[in-house]
């Protein structure tokens, strides 16, 4: 079931709701093209995620999980543009 983006607290303060470990994974996905799954994690350009973490994102509807790959969801796209956004 989906979740209004308007009622979804992590993509409208992702930098309030997120750890910094989800905030990292979250403007990875969206920024690297290289995204697979290696045994129990994920290899998302020069990062690795644990399944946990990845399971998080897809819970707070921030990202979308396939068979090999991970994309970020229209949430997860808002919030990480805030995130970038928030950086000094």
């Amino acid at each position: 079931m989906t979740m209004p983006i308007s009622e979804n607290p992590a993509a409208l303060a992702p930098h309030k709701i997120l750890t910094r470990r989800q905030q990292l994974a979250l403007v990875a996905i969206g920024h690297y093209r290289h995204i697979r799954k290696a045994g129990a994690a994920w290899e998302v350009g020069p990062h690795r995620f644990s399944q946990a973490l990845v399971d998080a994102l897809v819970r707070r509807h921030l990202a979308r999980e396939a068979s090999r790959s991970l994309s970020l969801t229209l949430a997860g796209q808002l919030a990480e543009k805030r995130l970038k956004d928030h950086r000094p």
